[in-house]
């Protein structure tokens, strides 16, 4: 893929857009390539931005809830690229985006759309992972219900399950980056430090009784 070996599915696009499928794994490029992450360090953000989505990907595999699908996910640093390794869900590229997705934003929060099973699956999880169930607007002013971050999508596959993916905002931000003083404004939390965090919380509670 990276020395041109490998048909891209979209060729006729520059290298760094260019996704391509091999043995049934697709493959895609750390590159800001429509400019999502512009306000937030454009390829260097896209660069960070697969190593958040695995770090989301691990969170939800650690609970396995029963009913509740990730994609199997593989980063890699291969000579200077980031590559993305993830499987397919079942039926996917006979859809298109849009009519795939059951919940969550294809356009970064403009058009949000949820889903009363995966609100289901999901709320079950948010107590693990310290998520929220949460409302949004979207750009028709309409208050939509998410248990997620915006970002996070679900599809419900040719199989019949619910696969949730683009899990790059499952953590928090770091808020000691913060945005002016440094280049890429994309730093979280990791999980661990979440869970440090809540004891030190739960410690100090039980101290003050």
């Amino acid at each position: 893929m990276i020395d041109g070996n490998i048909m891209a599915i979209n060729p006729g696009e520059s290298h760094k857009m260019q996704m391509f499928i091999w043995s049934n794994i697709f493959f895609s490029l750390g590159f800001d390539v429509r400019d999502h992450y512009k306000e937030l360090g454009g390829d260097a953000a896209a660069h960070v931005a697969p190593r958040n989505d695995l770090q989301g990907v691990a969170a939800y595999n650690s609970i396995d809830l029963e009913g509740l699908h990730t994609l199997g996910t593989v980063v890699i640093d291969y000579r200077g690229y980031r590559v993305t390794a993830q499987s397919i869900i079942p039926g996917i590229l006979e859809r298109e985006q849009d009519q795939s997705v059951v919940y969550g934003s294809i356009d970064f929060g403009k058009t949000v759309v949820t889903n009363d099973k995966y609100l289901e699956l999901l709320k079950k999880v948010a107590p693990r992972l310290k998520v929220l169930a949460h409302h949004v607007i979207n750009e028709k002013e309409e208050v939509v219900e998410l248990c997620s971050s915006v970002e996070c999508k679900g599809i419900i596959g040719n199989d019949g399950r619910h696969y949730i993916l683009d899990l790059l905002r499952t953590f928090p931000p770091d808020v000691n980056f913060l945005p002016g003083q440094f280049p890429i404004r994309f730093a979280l939390h990791a999980c661990f430090t979440i869970r440090h965090f809540n004891r030190k919380i739960y410690q100090t509670a039980i101290e003050d009784v």
